[in-house]
């Protein structure tokens, strides 16, 4: 007599509970966080900004063009260098909060430090994997639409609709199976390729709980940015240039110290849940 045991339930990972407490551990390190916000996230704003002020708005000569180019390079490269600073620290941050300690924010952002490099290159490591699969969706789509439409009109749409939606869904499947490589990096020590099976392996049977996780984030920042995209957008109408660009560095200044650190307390507690519910058999 064959005897059946009932599989084991995976455990439930419910994203508002997450989010609760995600918003409680942000408000309890508060302080540490927007210190570290404000010490790389300001200076790398007002960059920015002197950056996008410098850029010829429409290069026409070859001159112009690699000035534009240039510029941009310098902007993504000390944007990329600090940002992943700011963000390893602030994970580190919350990764003591959880295990009791309340070091301050000048401590977090020494040791941060060994951290940048295996961040800034999960993070550019998860980019090409996300531009290549789009890359690759595109041209799918543009070739086999181009030659639909050679037949039909309608039969180019057709096969457009048909091929573009699902390498939609595909790449946005990838995003939510690896997004959870950064805080693999710091978190668990893992390198940049490790950390990146780690996040695939635990997102598997939890992709719809961490979609309702980077919603309710999304939403939260949405909220932070229609007041002033409205305050914006009235004074464009009032043709105040100066006034609009400064609302928009506002708005931009004040989500990078606010809701920056409260994603990243909310992710890296969305990714210790994934371990606990995806249990011991779960490896890189």
């Amino acid at each position: 007599m064959q005897v059946i045991f009932p599989e084991a339930r995976k455990k439930a990972i419910y994203p508002v509970k997450i989010f609760q407490e995600g918003w409680e551990l942000w408000l309890k390190r508060l302080a540490a966080l927007t210190t570290i916000a404000a010490i790389f996230y300001i200076p790398l704003t007002i960059f920015s900004w002197v950056i996008s002020a410098l850029s010829p708005a429409k290069p026409a000569s070859s001159r112009e063009i690699a000035l534009s180019l240039g510029l941009f390079s310098l902007n993504a490269a000390v944007s990329g260098i600090l940002g992943s600073w700011a963000g390893a620290s602030m994970i580190l941050t919350i990764k003591k909060s959880l295990a009791g300690s309340l070091e301050g924010a000048g401590e977090n952002i020494k040791q941060g430090l060994s951290y940048l490099w295996r961040y800034l290159f999960a993070s550019l490591l998860y980019s090409a994997i996300l531009g290549g699969i789009a890359i690759l969706s595109y041209l799918l789509v543009v070739v086999l639409g181009a030659l639909g439409w050679r037949f039909s009109p309608v039969l180019g749409g057709a096969i457009i609709a048909l091929v573009g939606i699902p390498c939609i869904f595909i790449f946005v499947y990838f995003a939510l199976r690896l997004s959870m490589v950064t805080m693999a990096c710091v978190v668990d020590d893992f390198g940049p390729v490790q950390a990146l099976k780690h996040s695939h392996a635990l997102v598997k049977e939890y992709v719809t709980p961490v979609v309702g996780e980077f919603c309710l984030v999304a939403l939260l920042a949405f909220i932070v940015f229609i007041p002033g995209t409205i305050i914006a957008e009235v004074f464009i109408f009032l043709k105040l240039g100066l006034v609009t660009e400064i609302i928009r560095f506002l708005s931009l200044l004040l989500a990078s110290l606010l809701i920056t650190p409260l994603s990243v307390s909310i992710f890296v507690l969305l990714y210790n849940k994934l371990k606990e519910a995806s249990g011991p058999d779960v490896r890189a």
